[in-house]
């Protein structure tokens, strides 16, 4: 009885997660669209490649996360006395 127990709760658990996978998939098969050049970066060339848009998107983070300390460290400077 525990057996049988055990294994339609892992049915029931598989059958839950595939139903999510399906779910994200769908919802990202449409997300190639989000990796258009955003801003300066790569707006001019636009890299049909995957190391292409690997590198586009790598240089976009390293901009924001500058863009974002030195927010940050504008933040913190206009709140020292």
């Amino acid at each position: 009885m525990k057996y049988l127990f055990g294994l339609l709760s892992l049915v029931v658990v598989l059958a839950i997660v595939a139903a999510v996978m399906k779910t994200q998939g769908r919802a990202t098969a449409g997300a190639t669209s989000s990796l258009a050049p955003v801003g300066g970066v790569g707006a001019s060339t636009v890299d049909p490649t995957t190391s292409g848009n690997a590198r586009r998107l790598e240089q976009l983070a390293r901009e924001r996360t500058t863009q974002a300390l030195q927010q940050g460290a504008d933040r913190n400077a206009r709140a020292e006395p």
